[in-house]
């Protein structure tokens, strides 16, 4: 007892101090918004805040993706719209909102494709949070990464919404376009999430394979925030071919280094996953002290879909140990969070925008095919008026020839 009291002071003070290291983060980044000399800098602090905010509470990443898109317009900037877009897609996403998440991406994934996009551009030694995206690079390039994020996100959120497939071909066609660029760090967090999809697919191997490549690059670039939610799959992978021994050592470093970088989701996670773990092992004091300290964190982010992954694990619990009053408290919040995250009214929802979404790139393909065959049409019939107009100058050549040679033979 006194043990598990120590155990949790130290993380007690853990957390202030990680607290505290956000705080001092967000204060610095308000401090230099209050003092930018022009709209440029602003946008770059307001995305700042926004991805500081984006795993800890998506609502107030939300407000300053919305500033930061009225800056990126007011200035011309497409590629910054299309990014306070796409950030403010990964906000909602997180909020559990997945139709407006997905009308969002569609909407950032719209300006990304645009070639004119790169007309106007932020290029240069622009120090910002987001090390995902090089503003140093030239303009193509730049808007080739922002197509890669926003495919990355949307794998993300068709994994959640239980799409594997659709979330595979996002990822696959975010891979290829990161490696196009030669952006290490958003090969990295690619390759991570697509591990994550293999093994929902139930293909441990090629899941290995993606995570290892991953941590590779990772450890290669220094990779510091998301290398917990690596080593965090590389435990799934482990658990899932029943190593229990090593996946429980993977799942402690996920949990630690996701701690020491203040990636709040990567603890709640890794502490659901030891609880599981101790819970299997018949330990239901250690499972339950790990599903309340992940209870903790989760409150605290106000994340649907930890709270309910949390809420689950602790009604389990309950049935387990024959408390049938605290499991049935526990089923029922279960119940309101399902209602509110992604009821069977937001998944038609989902459902209706992708419909129409792929109707829509459908019937811009067959526009596509069918400008193409036109175009092919009317080079077809131009090669035939070239062909019968040149038919025609050697027939009169031919005609005004012979009437030559007879006049010719008439003067012999």
């Amino acid at each position: 007892m006194a043990r598990r009291f120590l155990y949790t002071i130290l993380m007690y003070l853990l957390g202030m101090g990680l607290a505290n290291s956000q705080k001092s983060l967000i204060d610095s980044i308000r401090h230099e918004l209050r003092i930018a000399p022009n709209d440029t800098i602003r946008l770059l602090r307001y995305m700042d805040l926004v991805r500081t905010y984006a795993e800890v509470n998506p609502d107030t990443s939300y407000f300053y993706g919305e500033k930061a898109l009225n800056i990126s317009r007011y200035l011309g900037l497409r590629i910054d719209e299309g990014h306070a877009m796409a950030e403010m897609g990964y906000a909602l996403l997180n909020a559990g909102n997945y139709p407006r998440s997905l009308q969002t991406f569609i909407a950032s994934l719209a300006i990304a494709e645009e070639k004119s996009s790169e007309q106007k551009v932020l290029k240069g030694e622009y120090k910002t949070l987001d090390e995902f995206y090089d503003r140093q690079e030239d303009p193509h390039m730049q808007r080739i990464e922002l197509i890669a994020r926003i495919r990355q996100y949307m794998g993300i959120l068709y994994l959640n919404a239980g799409n594997f497939q659709k979330s595979l071909d996002n990822y696959n066609v975010s891979r290829d376009l990161a490696e196009e660029t030669g952006n290490k760090y958003l090969q990295s967090i690619i390759y991570s999430t697509i591990g994550r999809v293999y093994l929902s697919l139930k293909m441990p191997d090629s899941a290995m394979a993606a995570e290892q490549h991953a941590y590779d690059i990772g450890v290669e670039i220094g990779l510091k925030k998301y290398m917990g939610s690596i080593l965090l799959n590389l435990a799934r992978i482990h658990a899932f071919q029943g190593n229990d021994s090593l996946a429980q050592v993977y799942f402690r470093k996920a949990r630690q280094k996701s701690a020491e970088q203040s990636y709040f989701r990567g603890v709640v996670s890794s502490s659901l996953f030891i609880a599981d773990y101790f819970k299997r092992m018949g330990n239901a004091d250690s499972s339950l002290y790990y599903i309340e300290s992940a209870l903790d964190v989760a409150r605290g982010l106000n994340s649907p879909d930890l709270l309910l992954r949390g809420y689950t694990a602790l009604a389990d619990h309950y049935k387990l140990n024959r408390n049938s009053d605290s499991a049935v408290r526990y089923q029922s919040m279960i119940i309101q969070i399902n209602d509110s995250l992604f009821n069977s009214k937001q998944a038609q929802q989902f459902q209706n925008i992708d419909f129409d979404e792929a109707q829509r790139k459908q019937q811009i393909e067959t526009a596509k095919a069918s400008y193409k065959e036109k175009i092919r049409r009317n080079l077809l019939l131009a090669g035939l008026g070239v062909f019968l107009l040149l038919a025609i100058i050697l027939w009169r050549n031919s005609l005004q020839r012979k009437k030559a040679n007879r006049l010719l033979s008439q003067q012999n």
